[in-house]
């Protein structure tokens, strides 16, 4: 089973248009965070994402505002020091970026988009 964790922009699946018609007819996204509804339907999206990519009981599963605050909450967590950062676009540009201001040393590897890099 292939899991795909990258973000940007990704190809629609066959039938994504009637799924986001049937989540907007639920009536969820017009749900108070702080109901119970919303709680209930929170916690079976948690553990469907822990069902799919089998993630450990003793693991938690957030959820983030943004593929950018994913990205600072990722080095937040990991980078102790130093970084290395393939850059081959705006997105992995701005992780290098992000990761720079932040006060880490960040070690850019860059290419034109399509041409291999190494690590050398």
């Amino acid at each position: 089973m292939i899991k795909n964790f990258s973000v940007g922009p990704s190809a629609l699946y066959p039938g994504i248009a009637e799924d986001i018609n049937q989540i907007v007819e639920s009536g969820i996204l017009e749900k108070s965070h702080r109901s119970a509804d919303f709680t209930n339907f929170s916690g079976d999206t948690i553990e469907a994402i822990r069902d799919y990519l089998e993630v450990p009981e003793d693991y938690h599963v957030f959820y983030t505002a943004s593929a950018s605050e994913a990205m600072e909450i990722a080095v937040r967590s990991v980078v102790t020091c130093e970084s290395a950062h393939m850059v081959h676009g705006a997105f992995s540009k701005k992780w290098y970026e992000m990761v720079s201001g932040m006060g880490y040393e960040a070690k850019k590897i860059e290419r034109e988009w399509g041409d291999r890099a190494s690590l050398d």
